[in-house]
Order: C-alpha cells, then structure tokens, then sequence
C-alpha cells in the first residue's frame, strides 16, 4: 500500500489491521471481478463491521 494512502487511512481512525483486511479483500473482489467502486465499498465496510471514512480512502488506494 502507498505510504501516503496509508498515512491518510490511518488518519481516518483505521488501524493497521483493519488496512491489511481492506487490502486483502480488494484484491480478492477484483480477482473475482467485482470492480464497481460502490459494491467494493459497501463489502469492505460490512467486513470491517464499522462505518467509517471508508470512500476517501478507497479513491485515495485507486
């Protein structure tokens, strides 16, 4: 992960296991072909259980 993206989840309230989780599950959905922003947003969020600033930080990965 980009040091910066990291820097600005990590702002964001996420900790580092919850960045290896997102990242993790990203790259399974893509391998799946799943690429819509919303429907990778909404899973990543359910997986982490949390409602937190997850679309700034998505567009910052992309």
């Amino acid at each position: 992960m980009d040091p910066a993206v990291m820097i600005a989840a990590l702002d964001a309230g996420f900790d580092v296991e919850q960045l290896a989780m997102v990242e993790r599950l990203v790259r399974e959905l893509h391998a799946h072909g799943v690429t819509d922003e919303d429907e990778v947003i909404a899973a990543c969020t359910a997986a982490l259980g949390v409602q937190q600033e997850l679309p700034r930080v998505w567009n910052e990965m992309n």
